[in-house]
């Protein structure tokens, strides 16, 4: 029986590596860690959810796949009864919520080689500000379209080093590292980066505030796109 992943969650699951042991926090379904065992990707792997409900949903589909011995469903705040694992993803919560986790998880994330994967569904700059400062690399970044909506993959390594970065790079990421799933997708997100803060702007202009830093973040964006 095979499994299929939302383009959102595929791109997530490009990040996770060939021989891990991976934990899904959050895992709702646990389509994620069942897609990379049955990929061959994973020998093992943990799906836990802080939710009673999702994670019945979870055993159902991993026993419905016949994986039970290899896919362990925990129920855990977090990464509070987690361990053993080499990559971890938290996929679809806010970007408030992600960065409080990974923030809770402490020592039990900050292993030489650990790899976040991580696709937050708001506040990307408080995650990437977080796991910059709990001394995670952020590698690559990966950027999909999924039902007309944009999603980006941040994956980070923990080596230890604490970091930071300018605004700029916290909202939208190190272009340096940004990939995209096409052209017309790297073209389409940061036009709509640019119209949201047209919209900043309009509402800024008319409460008579500042928006020298929202031009100045159009002006780099549009330079991107040689707009």
């Amino acid at each position: 029986m095979e499994i299929s992943l939302s383009p959102r969650l595929l791109a997530a699951e490009r990040y996770i590596r060939a021989g891990a042991t991976l934990a899904d926090i959050g895992t709702d379904h646990a389509y994620l860690p069942i897609f990379a065992v049955l990929s061959g990707k994973c020998e093992y792997a943990v799906a836990s959810d802080i939710n009673n409900a999702p994670l019945m949903r979870a055993v159902d589909n991993v026993a419905a796949y016949g994986l039970l011995e290899r896919i362990k469903c925990v129920l855990s705040d977090g990464f509070e009864k987690i361990s053993g694992f080499t990559d971890a993803a938290i996929c679809g919560m806010g970007g408030e919520l992600t960065a409080r986790i990974i923030e809770k998880a402490g020592a039990v994330a900050a292993h030489n080689g650990v790899r976040l994967i991580l696709q937050p569904m708001t506040r990307l700059n408080a995650v990437r500000q977080c796991i910059l400062r709990l001394g995670f690399d952020i590698t690559e970044e990966y950027t999909v379209i999924d039902s007309g909506k944009y999603y980006t993959v941040i994956c980070a390594d923990y080596d230890g080093k604490a970091r930071s970065a300018d605004n700029f790079s916290l909202i939208y990421g190190d272009f340096s590292k940004k990939r995209f799933s096409d052209d017309d997708v790297r073209r389409g997100y940061i036009e709509n980066e640019i119209d949201k803060l047209r919209v900043i702007i309009k509402g800024k202009t008319v409460s008579q505030l500042d928006t020298s830093a929202e031009n100045a973040m159009i002006k780099t964006l549009g330079a991107l796109i040689g707009s």
